[in-house]
């Protein structure tokens, strides 16, 4: 045995050096690892489409509004929303309308081509570019790469007229 072995052996001192050393060493390779690997466009996505000023009213007569008519239906408002690549405003029910930023959460920021299309079946939209697929009744993840559900504008409706706000 060497001496370093036999010093921990007898030194209490040692024996507890040398078992906060292990219990640390535990300790920091259990650690979770940081989020680093998330969508490095999740602030981009958010903060510049909570900013983007949206209040847009649509008749339940008009033109605009004939596909909402029916559960199901929907619609893209085109020049609004972040980078104004549109909203999506989906009919969930008799009274409740959906509304989400077209724009991908995951290449949305930095590829103006990434917008999501209502998909067949509306029950599902995607993003053509890197496929990242989003539930339509609530504008979660289904498949990614985006880490990041669809930033959702509020909806209210009277009957007459459908306002999309934030």
């Amino acid at each position: 045995m060497d001496r370093s072995a036999e010093f921990v052996r007898k030194s209490p001192v040692a024996r507890i050096l040398l078992a906060l050393l292990l219990i640390s060493g535990i300790t920091l390779s259990c650690k979770k690892k940081s989020s680093s690997s998330t969508n490095v466009n999740t602030n981009c996505v958010y903060q510049n489409a909570s900013q983007q000023q949206v209040n847009y009213t649509i008749l339940s007569g008009s033109g605009q509004f004939f596909p909402l008519n029916v559960v199901g239906g929907y619609i893209y408002i085109s020049g609004y929303g972040y980078q104004q690549k549109g909203i999506l405003v989906y009919r969930l029910n008799q009274t409740q309308f959906l509304a989400f930023d077209r724009n991908c959460t995951h290449d949305g920021c930095t590829n103006s081509q990434a917008i999501i299309k209502v998909q067949t079946g509306n029950t599902a939209c995607k993003d053509s570019i890197c496929g990242s697929l989003y539930n339509i009744f609530d504008g979660s993840i289904q498949t990614g790469p985006a880490v990041v559900p669809l930033f959702q504008y509020h909806t209210s409706w009277d009957g007459n007229q459908l306002r999309i706000y934030n």
